[in-house]
């Protein structure tokens, strides 16, 4: 089972109370451990976080900026943790926005966690479904030969090229043009 948690109103919770919002980023983060730790007795093998959409930049810099620290810190002190619990982590979302030292933080856990199998935590940093859609879009737009089940393999891969469906798939009739930028919203 594919279990997905959108962390909003973390900060909401902590201005409701008269603390700060990072505040409540920093409870939000620890009640991941717990749900981390429950999910394989219950059947999930993967669980993805939606935790920095890319809507976030706009907020105050001092908040985002204590998120990030907040992300560095947590894959820092968890990676043992998930090691030995057998989970693999990895993050989906752009990377190119995101500070060198995170980025490096990031690859080194998805690498020393890439043998877990007991569960897949998937964590979106800096993610946008209208983006993911336009990429899996463009991926099955450049395809020879596509079908539904070479889309959803766009989809599942975040818009990677998949090899062309054998069989059943449908010539493109698009031929090799590139596919066409979006305009509008």
């Amino acid at each position: 089972m594919h279990v997905a948690i959108v962390m909003d109103g973390n900060g909401r919770w902590a201005t409701r109370r008269g603390r700060p919002r990072v505040a409540g980023h920093e409870r939000g983060a620890a009640r991941i451990r717990l749900i981390v730790e429950a999910a394989p007795a219950l059947s999930i093998r993967v669980l993805t976080l939606y935790a920095f959409s890319a809507d976030n930049w706009r907020r105050p810099a001092a908040e985002v900026e204590a998120l990030m620290a907040l992300f560095e810190r947590y894959l820092c002190g968890e990676v043992a943790r998930l090691q030995q619990a057998g989970v693999r982590l990895t993050v989906i979302g752009r990377r190119d926005r995101l500070p060198a030292a995170l980025r490096a933080r990031i690859a080194d856990v998805e690498r020393r966690t890439a043998a877990g199998s007991r569960l897949w935590l998937r964590l979106a940093i800096d993610y946008s479904s209208r983006e993911a859609l336009r990429q899996a879009a463009a991926a099955a737009w450049s395809l020879p030969q596509w079908s539904s089940a070479s889309f959803e393999c766009c989809i599942r891969d975040e818009g990677s090229k998949p090899a062309p469906a054998s069989g059943s798939g449908v010539a493109s009739p698009r031929g090799s043009r590139s596919a066409a930028p979006c305009t509008g919203a």
